[in-house]
């Protein structure tokens, strides 16, 4: 085996091929050393992702709740609709890992990028469907709520 190893390096091409595959590497060790950083807005619009989403799982906890097949559904906004309320907590959750994950590198690497676009995505997505939760609860509301029968005359 060392006698393998000393013919390999004793070679001149095998030396400039060991050479060239540590250039390389240290090429891309240098470009992800150099990648740019993370700008402020990028930062201020994380952490604001990261803040809503820590009050909203925190909130979640205190908001008065029933039982639906063994899991807590609020009342106030996903009352009747847990397979709704089930989307939006993981939805949240995403955009927390993701702002939390972009956040904590320090260069603007692929992976930084692709979290903090996953985590305005899922944000974005966790937001529209809170506004339809509280769309289908205020159509709710009208139809029982909407005892008025419009009275005809004639003339």
């Amino acid at each position: 085996m060392e006698k393998e190893r000393k013919v390999l390096v004793s070679s001149p091409d095998s030396l400039k091929i060991i050479v060239i595959q540590a250039i390389q590497q240290i090429r891309t060790t240098r470009e992800f050393a150099e990648s740019p950083p993370i700008l402020p807005i990028q930062i201020v619009t994380l952490t604001v992702i990261l803040f809503i989403s820590f009050s909203i799982a925190t909130s979640l906890m205190v908001v008065p709740s029933e039982q639906i097949d063994g899991n807590p559904v609020p009342t106030i906004i996903f009352k009747g609709h847990p397979s709704i309320f089930h989307a939006f907590v993981i939805l949240v959750s995403f955009a927390f890992n993701g702002a939390l994950t972009a956040l904590m590198m320090e260069n603007q690497s692929k992976i930084a990028r692709f979290c903090s676009y996953f985590s305005i995505a899922s944000m974005a997505s966790a937001m529209s469907l809170l506004v339809f939760a509280i769309f289908l609860q205020d159509g709710q509301q009208l139809q029982t709520t909407s005892s008025y029968t419009p009275q005809f005359h004639q003339f």
